[in-house]
């Protein structure tokens, strides 16, 4: 007869409790937490570790209640290290006991890293004053989100006190208040969304390698767009890496010309993101295309490229055989868009061969009324081909859309 040893996850070696607890939401954490003191402290260790208490479904009184645990429970505090808060709590009336408790739930995370201030509000309680952070022992990594009781000086202020940030996202009412910006303030920046391209030259002499650049003017002239694109020449040397939205382009401002102008002041571009505020750049001719090619040959380095411009080239009749090694180019979805795959396959070929290092290229086509995207990769077998990957659009924002 044979005997089964019946194991149950009390057995298993300790080591192995964070691999399985991973898998685990928070409300399985939190029964686990209940059977014995490690499955405790391996439970905390990711219910803690992780925080977001701004979601909207989340009551004044819970965000509070978290602030009590974690100021009175200093081993639950120190494994906070990503937390998103609510700079405004909703259904709190004002009283001094409670901005207390705020501030000794910031006083007591020592070892956050990450700090999200998601924006409520104009009528429910402020939560974060300046007070409340510049007091903090914690070293942050990134900083984002809506300080409406921080004036500039504040957040100065606070921002001096944070020399190992790398990420940061400055709120349009600072960018458009601040005027000087101390040379010592964030030397370690390296990813950036801003929203005044204005007011770039305030971070010169940070390496920014990472940027998320969007031009908020109502219309978007040459000239305008010539002196955007000039002041990421202070990060020539670190900025590898720029996803750029801006307005509609006029007829003296192409697609061609601001590549063109973007790779002189940004030659180490490796990833190259272009939008639109209303979807897609104007088109660009059959005749004119080979401009376009010629201006994406200047991103010498470029390895990941999504475009937002509208090529008459796509449309053209291509009565070449379709590679037979590639599946998608025999769907019936190209018929549906009323497209060829052969050209598709043959326009994104022109980029291959116009950018060596090009490994990846997302462009627009349209459908219906709309405009839908598609992506190219580069054949592995050493050659220029371009290689059909799907009507899907390349995701270049998870270093920075948290």
């Amino acid at each position: 007869m044979s005997t089964f040893l019946k194991l149950t996850i009390l057995d298993f070696p300790l080591e192995l409790y964070p691999a399985i607890f991973e898998y685990l939401d928070n409300n399985d954490l939190i029964s686990l937490a209940t059977v014995s003191s490690q499955f405790q402290l391996e439970a905390e260790l990711l219910l803690y570790r992780n925080v977001d208490l701004s979601n909207s479904s989340i009551s004044g009184q819970r965000v509070l209640s978290w602030c009590t645990t974690v100021s009175t429970v200093e081993r639950k505090a120190l494994r906070v290290h990503f937390l998103k808060f609510p700079s405004s709590i909703r259904g709190i009336p004002y009283h001094f006991d409670t901005e207390l408790l705020v501030d000794s739930a910031f006083l007591a995370l020592a070892n956050l890293k990450h700090l999200l201030l998601m924006g409520g509000s104009k009528d429910d309680l402020v939560s974060i004053h300046p007070a409340t952070l510049i007091k903090c022992s914690f070293k942050l990594e990134s900083f984002l989100g809506d300080t409406p009781n921080f004036d500039v000086e504040n957040t100065l202020q606070f921002l001096a006190t944070q020399p190992t940030i790398e990420y940061w996202v400055p709120t349009h009412p600072f960018l458009q208040a601040c005027v000087d910006f101390p040379s010592t303030t964030l030397p370690l920046l390296r990813r950036l969304v801003f929203v005044n391209p204005a007011k770039l030259h305030l971070l010169s002499g940070r390496p920014v390698d990472s940027l998320v650049l969007l031009s908020l003017e109502p219309q978007f002239t040459r000239g305008l767009g010539m002196d955007i694109c000039a002041r990421l020449k202070p990060f020539s040397r670190t900025l590898h890496t720029l996803v750029y939205t801006h307005p509609s382009l006029l007829e003296d401002w192409s697609a061609p010309a601001m590549i063109r102008a973007l790779a002189e002041s940004a030659p180490g571009l490796k990833s190259l993101t272009l939008s639109s505020f209303s979807g897609t750049n104007s088109k660009t001719s059959t005749q004119a295309h080979k401009e376009f090619l010629d201006a994406v040959a200047n991103l010498r380095l470029i390895e990941t490229l999504v475009l937002s411009t509208d090529m008459e080239a796509l449309y053209e009749p291509n009565n070449e055989a379709l590679d037979n090694l590639n599946p998608l180019e025999h769907t019936e979805a190209w018929e549906r868009r009323s497209l060829n795959p052969v050209q598709c396959r043959k326009v994104a070929t022109g980029f291959m061969e116009a950018c060596r290092h090009l490994h990846q290229l997302s462009f627009p086509f349209r459908h219906d009324k709309d405009f839908k995207t598609m992506t190219y990769l580069r054949t592995t077998d050493g050659s220029n081909v371009a290689k059909f990957d799907g009507f899907r659009t390349i995701d270049t924002s998870g270093w920075w859309m948290k």
